[in-house]
């Protein structure tokens, strides 16, 4: 799922079918996109790239209502809302891709065996030709992911989850700087140019629980301040920033949880409306500093949850069943 603004949003998926008439039976897949113009409250049908569940996972990322991404074996994009498709040239698997100052920035592997990734970059225009950044730093052993929500300032995690790694931050695409992240195994989220918000483990309990630690920082990652503890239930796993104050925090095994005061005290969201999540939320992403839209993790699923109030209430909205190609 990915939102250009708050109202434009895309979400690319697939169906599954059982292929017949073969001599052992199998299932196919039909990828399917949709699209919504009023913040996800209505979706219709639009033309998906030619990707399909069997060639690999994909990232999909709208830098505006009409030019996207979508990343995975081969990139795919579309300057024209996904009337049509395109493929453009990467010397392997694009992993993540984020928009900043009339740019399209993408990281992918620079050697054949993905021992090293570097940062792409193009102008957001009809062209997009992905050409490598050599002023922008090269990440060797670490698969790096980019910080979202950061309005034109780019963020680039090197080592998420894993351990204390560098957190680089260019404003301008030509001039980088490193620092260090809070502690080990961190979620990071940026609501502007030089607020971050950061989750990070602090012990793992196993069994679906792990105490966690809040940090915040108002001077572009030099230096961060310890906040408070969330609930212990789940795993971390992303962290969704709609202003200083209004964050969210997926996990594994629950949920989510939410605060409002800046990490000052959490609160766990675990009922949803008709509908059952026994794998927790997957993507979350903010549409206004109180308005997010989530879709549930790991399980087929026709719903896509909304909330307008931080998660206190929720509207889920089912897609009809798309018919097989």
């Amino acid at each position: 799922m990915s939102f250009a603004d708050s109202d434009t949003g895309y979400l690319l998926g697939y169906t599954f079918h059982e292929v017949l008439g073969t001599e052992c039976a199998g299932y196919g897949s039909d990828h399917l996109m949709a699209k919504t113009t009023d913040g996800g409250t209505t979706w219709k049908r639009v033309t998906p790239p030619p990707v399909s569940a069997e060639n690999g996972s994909h990232t999909m990322y709208f830098a505006t209502p009409m030019i996207g991404i979508v990343l995975g074996s081969h990139p795919w994009v579309t300057t024209d809302g996904s009337h049509s498709w395109h493929r453009v040239h990467l010397p392997g698997t694009g992993y993540d891709a984020i928009a900043a100052d009339g740019q399209l920035w993408v990281i992918a592997p620079i050697c054949s065996h993905h021992c090293d990734f570097g940062v792409f970059s193009s102008p957001l225009d009809t062209a997009l030709r992905l050409r490598r950044d050599p002023r922008a730093p090269q990440f060797r052993g670490d698969l790096p992911y980019f910080v979202h929500g950061a309005g034109n300032e780019i963020y680039i995690d090197t080592d998420p989850h894993l351990q204390v790694g560098w957190l680089w931050r260019s404003a301008d695409g030509a001039t980088w700087m490193r620092f260090r992240g809070p502690r080990d195994d961190c979620a990071i989220a940026a609501w502007d140019a030089t607020g971050l918000a950061a989750v990070c483990n602090d012990v793992l309990y196993g069994v679906g629980e792990e105490s966690k630690l809040t940090y915040v920082s108002y001077d572009a990652a030099r230096s961060w301040s310890e906040v408070s503890a969330p609930s212990v239930f789940g795993y971390i796993d992303d962290l969704a920033a709609g202003s200083s104050t209004n964050w969210v925090l997926t996990d594994a095994r629950s949920a989510l949880q939410t605060t409002i005061n800046g990490g000052h005290s959490w609160n766990a969201v675990t009922h949803f409306p008709r509908i059952a999540l026994p794998n927790g939320v997957g993507t979350v992403q903010y549409l206004a500093p109180d308005t997010f839209i989530a879709i549930p993790a790991y399980q087929p699923s026709r719903h896509v949850l909304v909330s307008h109030d931080d998660g206190r209430t929720w509207s889920a909205i089912t897609f009809p069943k798309w018919p097989y190609r």
